[in-house]
Formats: structure tokens, C-alpha cells, sequence
């Protein structure tokens, strides 16, 4: 087939998932996040409907190949570019997947003739270094919207916020600035992508197609460990009132849309805004049900009561650390408490769900105050719990801190994610940071799961809960892609669920129960786990490791839980009877 030129054309391609993962570009300020490859949320990167609709209100040809939506691979989008030539094509790119979308840069300049910019938050990152990527063309440092129409129409000299390459010479214009009018902008395209594809798990109704918004952009707030301020600046940038609800008319009218997530850093900041775009929902009488994320110190009773009568559903926020000294060291005020859970317990009389985020291993953290928030967290009772590790993103205050400490262990892109521990602090090392998130969060994984009636004492010793707690800690590996597993020792550990899982059990090794049968297998010693050549073996809670490790030498991975989870437990087993989940 003969190709078609089309040099007045932009291709904007979000590509394929890296393999058993799915990228989320527009997680943590569009620096990305990466999950297992069970994971139900799917959302776009925002900004490119926004840069489709910018292309198209200047006449400008645009295409969208948007892989995760469509579930495209790899080879599906070579198949799908091959016919094209002479034209622009626009990726973008995330923290955690960069290496792997180099990968595809490369294999779409050996396929077709075109010309390859790279553009999202992490590119002004390191832009010294992407740039000089032979498959490379051009970089967008900043906001992309206006910036690829600008290349598109006139090329790209002198085009604010650019870096290209031109006969073996790299150009770096002047930095580009950031979007201040943001009623400026065309409502997203949305039609140009499979918005109906997108899916963001049990947090909206699944009977309508969920869209999201952006209705401000920036945070003044300057928490040393948040990229967002990186990717969308410290200024406070909002659209208006009547410019919000005239998009929400749109989506409605166009799209059928019931469902919308509010994608802002902060949507509460400006009290008054939102006073009147509730009120403007609340007389228009839509039906719409929304979600929003902001500050707690941000809400109060009443203007809570206007959002849920305006279909507010579910509200996320930041708590991080019950710790005062914690969140003085990231520059973050320290929420009143008594505030925080009258907000939470609000919201719970409203209706409204509530999605708490908590850090573990921020400067000056340790077990004691990683432990009180963890109870901290059971005692809000928010509706879900999300547990994360401190994580250093580069450029970040927490970033340099780290850097300046020598505190990193090891930062390799495709592992930043917010779940996967790669600094220490002062006084936990990145392994146990590792332990307490995994441990915080599958504790109350456990509570939103269990329903378990008994009495304080046996819950203490309760090998069923504890069960489902490693149950729930062990399916991280899976995702990881291990398969062939020993166990060792054998309370704590439920078989059948790991079989479930999708674990191939080669033994069961337990000293003390040598010879006995378990599952219908037999129970072994220690020095047949090296003949089954398993990919990691997975280790009891109540089981001691010092002679596994002095005789695997490290030569076959070990995955032990929280040493401290008989501890763990007992705190929180006071809170579960207080609240009759147990």
C-alpha cells in the first residue's frame, strides 16, 4: 500500500503499557503512575483533548491514537502508523514509563519516516539528556497545548517552550510560560478518543461513561514531596465559574456523561468558585454525580453540604502523617485533627465517599510514627485508605533532601510509583519503609474486607485474619510477575488462596512439620527448596528467617512480611472493636 503523505497532520499518541502494567500519565501532576495489570482505573492524560481541541479550532489535522483506552500494543500501534509519513507525531511520555517509551520512539522512527516530539511533565525533568536520544526530534518543556499548535503552524523556530534538533545542531528556544487564561482553551475533544473505555474501578457508578475535568491548575502549597507544583507551577490558575458549567452543559449534551472526575490539584482553594458552580448545578438539575480531590483545611460542614446537593459523591485528600514533626519537615501545615474528623465524619453522613492518602518514610519519620498513623488512619474510618512510600521524585524538594543525605538506594524509572520504596530517611531504611506501607495497606485492605465477630484475645492469635493479610501482601509479587513459589512455614499462610492467586506451590517447607502432609503436599526440610529452583519463597509471619537465609545466600528472592505484624495488629485490634468491624 502506498503511504500517505501527510505533513499538515499531528499525530498525539498515548502508547502502549509497559508489559503487566497500566500507566496512568496523568497521576501526580501528569508525572505518571504505574499499576499491576489488574488494576481497574484507567484514566486519560487530560491534556491531550486539550491539545486535540487547540488543533482543531485552528483548522489543523489531528489524529489521536490513545492505546491504553483502545488497549492497543505495541505492534498494534506500528500496524496502525504504517501507512503515514511526513507528519508530526506527539508522545507522550510519564516518570515510570520513559525508558519503555523510548523503546517505542525508537521502533516508530525505524518503521516510518516522521518527525518524533516527546512532551509531559517528566521531559523538563532531565531535557539535557532526552534530547540528545538519537530517535529523538523535539522536546515541550511545559504546557503543551498552545505550544503544538504554534510547531504545527509556523515550525519550530522560536516557539516558546521548544528544543530541536536541526542539521546535527540541538536549539533550545526560550522556556515557555504557563497557560494563565485557562477559559482560553476549547473544551477537550473527548470524541476523538475511546472516552467510553475509560473506567476508574467501584469510586463512580459503571452504568454512565465517566469524563474528567480540569477546572484549575497549579497549588501554592509547597510540600517538598509533591510533583505537582513541577509539572503545573505554584500560581493558582482557575478557570471561571460560568466557563466550568458551561463545559459540564457540554459534556452532558454531547457525551450522555453522569459521571465526572474533577482532575484539579485543589478544586476547594477558591470557596466562593465553588459556591457557584454547586449552585449552578444544583438549578440546572442534571443528575450529574461527581468526585473531586482537595485539602482538608480547604472544607468546612457547609460548604460540604452544598457539593453533595450538587452530586458530589466522593471527595480525596491528603492526610500523609499523623506527625506534626513530619509534615513541619516537607513543609507542610499539620492538619487540626479534630477538624479533619468532623470533615470525615461528615461526609460519611452525607454520603460522600472519602479516599485518605497517607505517606510512609517522609524526613523524619519512624516506626512509632508511621504505627500512629496507621491508627490514625483506622480512627478517621475514610472510606479507603491509600498507603504510599516517600517517594523522590526528581526535582522535588524531597528529591534534593534525599540527594543531599545520600539517602537514595536506588531510583530507576520504571520503579518510581509511589509504591515501590527506593530512599531511606534518618531513621527507617528503604526495606523497612517497604514493610510498613505494604503492611498499612494490607491491614486495612483487611478491614474494608473483613467482617470477623470474636473476642480481642483470639483475634490476637487469629491465624484466618492473618491469613488474609498476607494473602493480600503476597498478590503484590504476582503482579511483579512470580509465578513458581516454596513456601516456608506453615501458619499464617492460606494454600488454596495462594493457588487462587495464580501461585504455582512447588513445596512446602516447614522443619517443625517435617514428613506431615499439607494440601496434598508433603511438608520438606530446608534443603530441598534449592532442588524446585522456585522464583521466590514466600515466608510465614511467624516463622524465623536466619537459617533459610544462611543457606539460600541469597541466591533465590525472600518474601517476608512485616516482622512487627503481631504489633501492628494488636494496635488496631482495640480500633476494630471500637467501631464493630470485628
Amino acid at each position: 500500500m502506498k503511504k500517505e503523505k501527510t505533513e499538515d497532520m499531528v499525530i498525539l499518541i498515548n502508547p502502549p503499557n509497559p508489559p503487566r502494567r497500566v500507566s496512568n500519565k496523568d497521576m501526580m501532576g501528569g508525572f505518571g503512575q504505574c499499576y499491576s495489570i489488574e488494576c481497574e482505573v484507567k484514566v486519560p492524560p487530560i491534556d491531550i483533548p486539550y491539545i486535540a481541541a487547540v488543533l482543531r479550532e485552528n483548522k489543523i489535522n489531528v489524529k489521536v491514537v490513545e492505546c491504553l483506552g483502545d488497549c492497543l500494543s505495541q505492534e498494534q500501534l506500528l500496524e496502525e502508523l504504517k501507512n503515514i509519513s511526513e507528519t508530526l507525531i506527539c508522545i507522550r511520555t510519564s516518570t515510570p514509563t520513559f525508558l519503555w517509551d523510548l523503546e517505542i520512539v525508537k521502533k516508530i522512527k525505524e518503521t516510518i519516516k516522521t518527525c518524533v516530539i516527546l512532551f509531559g511533565p517528566h521531559v523538563s525533568i532531565n531535557p539535557n539528556d532526552i534530547i540528545n536520544n538519537p530517535y529523538v526530534d523535539a522536546l515541550i518543556l511545559g504546557e503543551p497545548e498552545y505550544v503544538i499548535k504554534n510547531i504545527a503552524l509556523n515550525g519550530f523556530k522560536e516557539v516558546l517552550g521548544v528544543w530541536y534538533k536541526e542539521d546535527g545542531k540541538i536549539i533550545k528556544n526560550k522556556t515557555g510560560v504557563f497557560i494563565e487564561d485557562l477559559d482560553a482553551l476549547p473544551f477537550p475533544s473527548w470524541d476523538l478518543l475511546p472516552y467510553k473505555n475509560y473506567t476508574v474501578g467501584h469510586l463512580m457508578p459503571r452504568q454512565h461513561p465517566t469524563l474528567f475535568m480540569q477546572t484549575s491548575r497549579g497549588c501554592p502549597f509547597a510540600c517538598s514531596y509533591c510533583p505537582y507544583p513541577l509539572a503545573q507551577g505554584m500560581k493558582y490558575r482557575k478557570r471561571s465559574s460560568r466557563n466550568v458549567l458551561d463545559e459540564i452543559a457540554y459534556l452532558i449534551n454531547k457525551f450522555d456523561v453522569k459521571n465526572i472526575i474533577i482532575r484539579d490539584p485543589e478544586f476547594t482553594l477558591d470557596k466562593n468558585r465553588v459556591i457557584e458552580i454547586c449552585e449552578g448545578l444544583i438549578t440546572a438539575n442534571y443528575g450529574l454525580v461527581w468526585r473531586c480531590e482537595t485539602r482538608v483545611d480547604t472544607l468546612d460542614e457547609t460548604l460540604i453540604e452544598l457539593m453533595r446537593s450538587a452530586g458530589c459523591i466522593g471527595i480525596n485528600m491528603g492526610i500523609e502523617s499523623k506527625s506534626e514533626k513530619v509534615c513541619k519537615n516537607v513543609g507542610r501545615a499539620p492538619l487540626n485533627e479534630a477538624h479533619t474528623k468532623n470533615i470525615i465524619k461528615k461526609c460519611r453522613e452525607l454520603g460522600i465517599h472519602t479516599f485518605c492518602f497517607f505517606i510512609i518514610g517522609l524526613p523524619g519519620d519512624n516506626i512509632k510514627s508511621a504505627l500512629e498513623t496507621i491508627e490514625y488512619s483506622i480512627d478517621l474510618k475514610p472510606n479507603i485508605s491509600q498507603f504510599t512510600v516517600a517517594t523522590p521524585y526528581m526535582n522535588t524538594q524531597l528529591h534534593k533532601w534525599a540527594l543531599d543525605n545520600n539517602f537514595i538506594d536506588g531510583l530507576s524509572l520504571n520503579e518510581i510509583s509511589g509504591y515501590e520504596a527506593m530512599m531511606r530517611n534518618e531513621e527507617l531504611s528503604s526495606n523497612e519503609i517497604q514493610l510498613l506501607r505494604d503492611g498499612a495497606q494490607s491491614i486495612l485492605d483487611t478491614i474494608e474486607k473483613t467482617r470477623v465477630k470474636t473476642e480481642e484475645e483470639e483475634l490476637t492469635d487469629n491465624k484466618a485474619l492473618i491469613s488474609i493479610i498476607m494473602d493480600l501482601y503476597f498478590s503484590k509479587y504476582y503482579s511483579k510477575g512470580i509465578r513458581r513459589v516454596v513456601i516456608y512455614g506453615t501458619m499464617g499462610i492460606s494454600i488454596p488462596k495462594l493457588k487462587k492467586r495464580g501461585f504455582e506451590i512447588l513445596a512446602i517447607v516447614d522443619e517443625r512439620h517435617e514428613g506431615k502432609m499439607l494440601c496434598k503436599n508433603r511438608i520438606l526440610s530446608l534443603p530441598f527448596i534449592k532442588l524446585f529452583k522456585p522464583e521466590a519463597i514466600l515466608v510465614s509471619p511467624f516463622k524465623n528467617t536466619s537459617n533459610l537465609r544462611k543457606q539460600m545466600k541469597d541466591e533465590i528472592l525472600i518474601i517476608e512480611f512485616l516482622k512487627g505484624i503481631k504489633k501492628i495488629s494488636i494496635l488496631i485490634i482495640k480500633k476494630l472493636l471500637q467501631y464493630k468491624i470485628i
